[in-house]
């Protein structure tokens, strides 16, 4: 079998979220000395999109939903943090970004050598991940991606 040393797993607190948590926790212990980064990112421009740009005053819609999504990945991340055994080493992990593209260097910052998450993880806020965040790692990632149903 194979040992991974550094996994990532994009998480937004869905159901396949914590579906591909369990699977890399499960792959973690049966690695030796196996770290998990669980990361959240927030899409708060694609959250936008949705928005009349004229109806926006003064930026507060933006920094409120800001502020709201910010709240919602720390809850989720909360969440994850439950699932993980406190014998697996692992780390939180909060950004704000395009899902696709951040997940990308971010397992490239933390040397990570495997990415496994959801098929399809559109959560709470649908501007959170935009369009399919697997397709686009499956099809651009240097390292393997496990895609858990």
């Amino acid at each position: 079998m194979l040992e991974y040393k550094n996994i990532i797993v994009p998480y937004d607190g869905t159901e396949n979220a914590k579906k591909a948590l369990r699977a890399a926790v499960q792959l973690a212990k049966c690695s030796e000395d196996c770290k998990i980064y669980i990361a959240s990112v927030c899409n708060l421009a694609a959250a936008m999109t949705s928005f009349d740009q004229t109806s926006i005053k003064e930026g507060s819609l933006a920094t409120k939903m800001s502020e709201d999504m910010e709240s919602l990945s720390k809850k989720h991340l909360r969440e994850a943090d439950e699932i993980v055994p406190d014998d697996i080493e692992h780390e939180m992990l909060f950004e704000v970004g395009s899902p696709g593209p951040v997940i990308l260097e971010l397992s490239e910052e933390y040397e990570c050598d495997l990415i496994v998450m959801g098929s399809r993880g559109l959560g709470q806020i649908k501007g959170l991940l935009m369009g399919s965040v697997s397709g686009y790692l499956l099809s651009r990632s240097k390292i393997p991606v496990f895609v858990v149903k």
